[in-house]
């Protein structure tokens, strides 16, 4: 009879805790035979742009190389694998390397054929970049060599008729002849370029010269100081 009675209470009880859960959430028996499941949120990988003097990249998903802790202190993590890693660019920068591996890592995440995502031609329909590759060499100012032969990437370029027009990019202020007001009048010679300038030998031998050229980091001087090495 104790063990009739018993059962008789839980049993009561429980449907008292059913009726409650009714109330609360609608739900009734669903609240015991279902298990609701909610997405955590998630964010996409992001790389903040870089120098808009030799070029830049906003947004990268993925990376180039393997990060490593940043020299000097800086934000800027080295790469201490693929081409961009110190150990490969001591032949092209010498005891800069460990601090170009830092802005490569800020330009283009260390992946060959970056194309930027700010450093875009304005009036071009599809919007394509000027800055390209590894340390995203400006097509619009500088030739690239590759394989022993040399491309004027500037001559498939035509400039804006005002260089000092502005325009308001969601990154700043852009200015016209800083790149972004050229239009392409050589399609071909354009696409060599980003094609030589995504081969990670030639480009990293354009950003040598380009160092050397300097006595230093200042074609990437904005990169540079975000990294912490000016």
């Amino acid at each position: 009879m104790n063990i009739f009675v018993g059962l008789l209470i839980v049993l009561l009880a429980w449907l008292l805790v059913n009726i409650m859960f009714s109330v609360l959430t609608g739900k009734g028996l669903d609240v015991w035979s279902k298990i609701t499941c909610v997405a955590n949120p998630t964010t996409s990988a992001f790389r903040p742009q870089g120098d808009r003097n030799v070029g830049s990249v906003n947004v990268v998903q993925g990376t180039g190389g393997t990060p490593s802790v940043s020299p000097n202190g800086g934000r800027c993590p080295m790469l201490t694998t693929g081409p961009c890693s110190p150990s490969n660019l001591t032949g092209y920068f010498g005891a800069g390397a460990s601090n170009m591996s830092s802005i490569c890592w800020r330009e283009s995440g260390g992946i060959a054929d970056a194309k930027s995502s700010t450093d875009k031609l304005w009036y071009d329909p599809q919007r394509r970049s000027f800055s390209v590759g590894l340390f995203q060499i400006n097509l619009v100012a500088h030739s690239i060599t590759c394989n022993g032969r040399t491309y004027q990437c500037p001559n498939a370029f035509r400039p804006p008729t005002n260089p000092n027009q502005t325009r308001r990019e969601s990154w700043g202020t852009a200015r016209s002849g800083a790149g972004f007001g050229y239009t392409i009048i050589n399609e071909p010679l354009y696409n060599t370029c980003v094609a030589m300038a995504s081969n990670p030998s030639c480009n990293l031998d354009r950003a040598a010269n380009l160092y050397r050229e300097a006595n230093g980091v200042q074609p990437w001087v904005t990169s540079a100081r975000y990294c912490g090495l000016l």
